[in-house]
């Protein structure tokens, strides 16, 4: 077996972000939707870049200006059927309460197109509030 990961530290009014895998790290603004990563996958869809399966791993680094962005780290569950323009519009949150109703919808939305891969999100929102993430398991959320 074998890892992926996507981290992001939000520093001042800068992002640091770090990936291998095929989880992936989306950012949004009033403009729109950003893929930040890349998956490291082949063209046959084999995971290629992962902690743990070969000894020499590419980390992907990013940085730049987190100012009124908002971060969606997801795993490949979650992207995998998603509806992005639904994805833009759930990200366009202003509240704790906002964040965690979209997470839930993001979730219901690709359980219902019968995902049922593990489903792993979280939302964060680069300035005023410290964002909402909830681990979710066969599509309900959940809360330590």
């Amino acid at each position: 077996t074998a890892s992926t990961l996507s981290a992001l530290l939000l520093a001042g009014e800068r992002y640091y972000a770090a990936h291998v895998g095929d989880s992936r790290i989306y950012m949004c603004d009033e403009k729109g939707l950003y893929l930040l990563t890349h998956d490291d996958v082949s063209d046959t869809g084999k995971l290629f870049g992962c902690i743990d399966q070969t000894p020499d791993i590419t980390l992907q680094y990013l940085e730049g200006d987190a100012r009124g962005m908002t971060f969606l780290l997801c795993s490949d569950g979650l992207y995998k059927r998603m509806d992005y323009q639904l994805m833009s519009d759930k990200m366009k949150v202003d509240s704790k309460r906002m964040a965690k109703e979209a997470v839930e919808a993001l979730a219901g939305y690709v359980t219902r197109q019968g995902e049922n891969d593990n489903i792993s999100l979280a939302l964060i929102k680069a300035e005023g509030w410290a964002g909402s993430a909830l681990p979710i398991r066969e599509g309900r959320a959940w809360s330590r």
